[in-house]
């Protein structure tokens, strides 16, 4: 029923889950990978073959190398992202190149990894990226899936969730994770005061 998983260093998965991962981006998910995953088994051995492990031809990529980065010497990509804590050589076998590492031991060598499969895509993050980059990968992500957010335009440290009924009921939560006053556009009862919104709360 999902139409994007996001699997962040999953590091030990079953050869079943594998190939769900498998089914769900060939039926046309999209799934998102980060660093450290598909390393081991269910027993925690380690897959051989390469990295990562039981995810290599999902993602479409061969992982040879580790490249853990310092804090103090972060690694711009060729997108303008800046990678953090570690790096990855990488080569790939069907995947599309998004973005490349543009400095250091690495410059040239794919960071960044989207791999069409059936009707869906499986991408691989082989580093971590700052925040705003970050973003953008995941909205690409959400983009190819689909999906589009709740509310859009969402102020910063304000999430909107919304819980659905039989019947076209549904229930908007609004969580304000700031000490600021936030403005979200909204219309309908609002719960706790027993008001009509209209336009925004």
């Amino acid at each position: 029923g999902y139409r994007l998983l996001l699997a962040p260093a999953l590091y030990l998965i079953t050869d079943a889950g594998a190939e769900a991962l498998r089914q769900f981006v060939a039926g046309g998910g999209v799934l998102v990978v980060s660093f450290g995953s598909g390393l081991v088994d269910q027993a925690g051995q380690v897959r051989l073959g390469g990295y990562p492990g039981a995810l290599r031809d999902l993602l479409g990529i061969r992982v040879e190398e580790f490249f853990p980065v310092g804090e103090e010497n972060p690694i711009p990509l060729t997108n303008g992202a800046v990678g953090r804590i570690w790096s990855e050589l990488m080569t790939v076998t069907s995947a599309q190149v998004v973005a490349s590492y543009a400095a250091g031991p690495l410059a040239g060598r794919p960071a960044l990894t989207r791999n069409d499969v059936g009707r869906g895509s499986a991408w691989y993050l082989s580093t971590e990226l700052d925040d705003a980059a970050h973003d953008q990968v995941i909205a690409a992500a959400l983009a190819a899936a689909g999906l589009a957010p709740e509310v859009p335009g969402l102020p910063a440290g304000v999430a909107a969730v919304r819980r659905r009924a039989d019947g076209g009921r549904s229930w908007l939560f609004l969580l304000n994770h700031t000490t600021e006053p936030a403005v979200v556009p909204a219309a309908g009862m609002e719960l706790l005061s027993g008001t009509e919104v209209v336009g925004s709360v």
